[in-house]
């Protein structure tokens, strides 16, 4: 009899063995999805922040405008009067600022911006264009981050 009661205590923690399986095969699932997903971001397409880079070099001419007493200081020293790094701004981005029908500063060719065919090409740069008051802003950006290989 006490053999038919140890093998009966014994049935209960196989099972309980048995149960830890499926515990152990789901924590393996999920740690392998994310390692998949880790590696797929991380391979993944190139990131595309030309619009919004466009978007944002506007808003600090903007701003630029909007706070200076002098528009003469920003016509002859833009980048320092609108706190922009030349460097870096020269490497891939184009503007043009009109006051009225007056360029204000120019750099680049943003003629580009002017066509209906730009958004349909991904090697066009994205542009972006804002007016506010009498001032026009033309920005164009062809930045592009990628995975270097």
């Amino acid at each position: 009899m006490r053999e038919i009661i140890k093998n009966k205590k014994n049935k209960k923690g196989q099972l309980g063995k048995q149960m830890m399986l499926f515990y152990f095969i789901f924590l393996l699932i999920i740690i392998g999805l994310g390692i998949v997903g880790g590696i797929y971001i991380f391979f993944g397409k190139e990131y595309d922040f030309r619009e919004r880079e466009a978007n944002l070099i506007s808003y600090k001419v903007e701003r630029c405008i909007a706070e200076s007493d002098n528009i003469e200081q920003i016509k002859n020293n833009f980048y320092s009067a609108c706190g922009i790094k030349k460097e870096v701004f020269e490497k891939t981005n184009a503007i043009r600022v009109l006051d009225g029908n007056d360029v204000l500063y120019s750099y680049g060719d943003v003629t580009l911006c002017e066509g209906k065919e730009i958004e349909k090409s991904e090697e066009y740069p994205k542009c972006f264009v804002k007016v506010f008051g009498k001032y026009k802003i033309i920005v164009a950006s062809n930045q592009r981050i990628e995975v270097e290989k």
